[in-house]
């Protein structure tokens, strides 16, 4: 029921560290060393099981796990110091940390039972063990402190998506009414709702495997993978085209160069003998001033024939993608100018350590996420066909 992510900064730390515990837990505990040395050893393991048909089924829980992006925004405005500088350290180290114990859960749960490991690894420990039932008890404890900021999060995006983020359903004459139905005002009955939509499923199904694998072949990847590069061809649309612009222009010089190397020069008229021939220059780009709706000029060599390259690398599909996303963001801007003048108080956000470029690695880093969460979400939920298929033919 709480306003602020900010308020749910303690149930955040009790629940990293229950999953602290539970890794430290799995290390000491599986079985690793008789595991191994009854399947031949380390190389022997690595040589028969480095790599699993399986693979998209987990890599989509494990995306799932590791997408933090759908509140990144909320919880970067609740940081006491907002900049830049503690965003990064916040954003690396709790990445980083995140990986690691990831890392360490996967290699000793797996090394520890092989073939027979669980989805949930602590079904392959005994339920008389009093330590595993302790750990048992430390992941109710992780996900009943972590639900909450998943459902602040859902209940952020259908407040924008209904509502326009109008949580205490504000009047036009600054009236706030809350809302909602009876004693529950809009904030109350939209959490009570994700909350049941979130309970009743959970009732009635034994095996969340199947879930989180299905779930995280889509939503992981595109949280992880698809929507992060989108985001970014699409923020910084404006550079993306100019940047397409030039390697165009480049092309064509060097293929007017080669050409010329060829023989086929342009001599100049008859009677003038001052004519220089005058080199290949990359054609002018007029980029639209802030604010300006962007449209494809003729003048942009984005227009007229292509080169093999730009279709094979699906490029008419990323300009498209980028040429929206100007016009969007030209928008926004706008819109965020309008608001700042018209606020008495202004935004006072210290966020700028430096004006940001984006890079050509980082346009080439967002279509590999494209095309690699596409491929993922498809290979996933073929995989997750299969596998349940196979379970059901084989109990059957």
């Amino acid at each position: 029921m709480q306003r602020d992510m900010a308020s749910l900064s303690i149930w955040s730390f009790l629940s990293v560290m229950a999953d602290v515990i539970l890794v430290i837990f799995v290390a000491a505990v599986a079985p690793i060393k008789l595991t191994v040395s009854e399947a031949g050893g380390f190389g022997n393991v690595f040589r028969s099981d480095w790599i699993s048909s399986n693979l998209f089924v987990g890599l989509g829980v494990l995306s799932t796990a590791m997408a933090c992006q759908h509140s990144a925004f909320i919880i970067s405005s609740s940081l006491q110091n907002h900049t830049s500088g503690r965003w990064k350290l916040v954003t690396t180290s709790s990445i980083s940390f995140a990986a690691i114990l990831c890392a360490v859960m996967g290699l000793c749960g797996y090394f520890g039972f092989l073939d027979s490991t669980a989805g949930n690894i602590l079904r392959n420990f005994s339920f008389r063990s009093v330590a595993a039932n302790g750990a048992r008890a430390l992941l109710a404890i992780t996900m009943f402190f972590t639900y909450p900021m998943e459902s602040f999060v859902a209940r952020h995006v259908l407040m924008m998506f209904v509502h326009q983020g109008d949580m205490d359903a504000t009047h036009s004459d600054g009236v706030r009414d809350g809302g909602g139905i009876l004693c529950l005002n809009r904030r109350r009955l939209w959490t009570l709702v994700i909350y049941g939509l979130a309970l009743f499923p959970a009732l009635f199904i034994n095996d969340l495997g199947p879930v989180l694998s299905i779930t995280g072949a889509l939503g992981g990847s595109s949280i992880a993978y698809i929507a992060p590069g989108l985001v970014y061809l699409g923020v910084n649309g404006e550079s993306f085209l100019d940047w397409c612009s030039k390697r165009l222009a480049q092309g064509k010089k060097a293929g007017s160069s080669a050409s010329n190397r060829g023989g086929e020069v342009e001599l100049p008229m008859a009677g003038d003998a001052d004519q220089k021939i005058a080199e290949d220059e990359p054609a002018h780009v007029e980029l639209p001033v802030a604010g300006e709706q962007r449209t494809m000029v003729s003048e942009r060599p984005l227009d007229g024939p292509k080169p093999f390259w730009w279709y094979l690398g699906l490029f008419p599909l990323w300009c498209a993608i980028a040429n929206k996303g100007s016009k969007g963001m030209s928008t926004k801007l706008a819109l965020v100018a309008e608001d700042e003048i018209d606020s008495e108080d202004g935004i006072d956000v210290n966020v700028s350590d430096g004006d940001y470029q984006p890079s050509p690695s980082g346009f080439c880093m967002a279509i590999f996420f494209i095309i690699f969460g596409i491929v993922a979400g498809v290979a996933g939920i073929v995989s997750n066909v299969f596998v349940q298929y196979a379970a059901s033919h084989v109990s059957y």
